[in-house]
């Protein structure tokens, strides 16, 4: 089975507009066959969601720079992705 992860941002400061995005996409991913995750730097009704609709969801360090995210995002993937799909927000 295809894996896919879904790294996003979203929180109360920047809205749920890119969480909602991807949760949609991540059921178009389901529907066919793929096995979706969440990656998400946000707060906890941001995880709830997309708990909520059915999504394994880890939560990543949001506080930290750009550089330092990717870097610990590595460890973060789960084992077997073939995509990352992202949609982030960063000044």
């Amino acid at each position: 089975m295809t894996r896919v992860a879904i790294r996003v941002d979203a929180h109360h400061q920047i809205g749920y507009g890119h969480l909602k995005r991807c949760l949609v996409l991540g059921k178009a991913f389901q529907a066919n066959d793929v096995e979706v995750s969440f990656l998400l730097a946000g707060d906890d009704l941001a995880k709830e969601l997309a708990i909520t609709e059915g999504f394994p969801c880890k939560v990543v360090p949001g506080e930290a720079n750009f550089s330092k995210q990717a870097e610990t995002l590595v460890d973060d993937i789960p084992d077997g992705v073939s995509l990352i799909v992202t949609d982030i927000a960063h000044p």
